[in-house]
């Protein structure tokens, strides 16, 4: 009765881990983008669409769909196998690019359909762009601005004190050693002062660089923007 007992427990424990670890094996994107960032990105672009070292990996299913899954496994572990066993689809990729692909013979299927899946999910992923109400790339918001005129007018009084501060201290050691002491600098002639002046040509070059940038931004330059050409003109060709 205990025997029994005991062999009932050991299936049950066993297959509570089978279950345990197909949970964990299971493919995921998230785990793919892992895999991808320490296998892939180095040849391959990570929009999917474009073509790097290596082919755009967008799609990559589809071009594989006429051939039995085991075909994309074999083709990613070792590309070169495939090619000189004569596969169709692995000779064509190879007269085609003519990149010599890094071999994954260790890579477990599971890990290839997680970078399938986040593959999928890279490529279908629209860009994340704020608009106004009209719809077009908005602008930085007038409160940002306000912050930065507010950080820019502390900056100018605190130099414009710097300044009295300074002429002062000339003022009481020229007078402790007996020397004359000069006269004291009007606002005027502080505000126009070299230290002043430099000051505001510093401001003025880092505002009108952050001002650049966002007006840049906002013409809609990001990750995933393709306007549409005057000329069709072939990258392949240029590159």
């Amino acid at each position: 009765m205990r025997l029994n007992s005991l062999k009932y427990c050991v299936l049950i424990a066993f297959s509570s881990l089978l279950f345990v670890g197909n949970t964990i094996a299971a493919p995921t994107a998230d785990a793919g983008k892992t895999l991808f960032q320490n296998y892939c990105a180095s040849c391959h672009n990570k929009n999917m669409k474009d073509d790097l070292t290596g082919p755009a990996l967008g799609g990559v299913q589809d071009r594989w769909a006429a051939y039995p899954r085991e075909d994309l496994y074999a083709w990613i572990k070792n590309s070169q196998v495939l090619i000189k066993e004569g596969h169709p689809r692995a000779v064509e990729l190879w007269t085609k690019y003519k990149t010599l692909m890094n071999a994954f013979p260790s890579m477990t299927p599971e890990e290839m359909e997680s970078i399938l899946l986040y593959v999928d999910a890279q490529l279908t992923k629209a860009p994340v762009v704020k608009t106004d109400a009209k719809g077009k790339p908005s602008a930085p918001s007038s409160s940002n601005k306000f912050v930065y005129w507010i950080l820019f007018g502390v900056l100018f009084i605190v130099v414009v004190i710097l300044a009295r501060v300074i002429a002062s201290l000339k003022h009481i050691v020229a007078h402790s050693e007996g020397q004359e002491v000069p006269h004291g600098k009007s606002i005027i002639q502080q505000l126009t002062s070299k230290g002043v002046i430099g000051f505001l040509i510093f401001a003025l070059v880092v505002l009108g660089g952050y001002t650049t940038v966002n007006n840049g931004i906002a013409f809609g330059r990001q990750q995933g923007y393709k306007p549409d050409q005057p000329i069709k003109f072939s990258h392949e060709t240029h590159a």
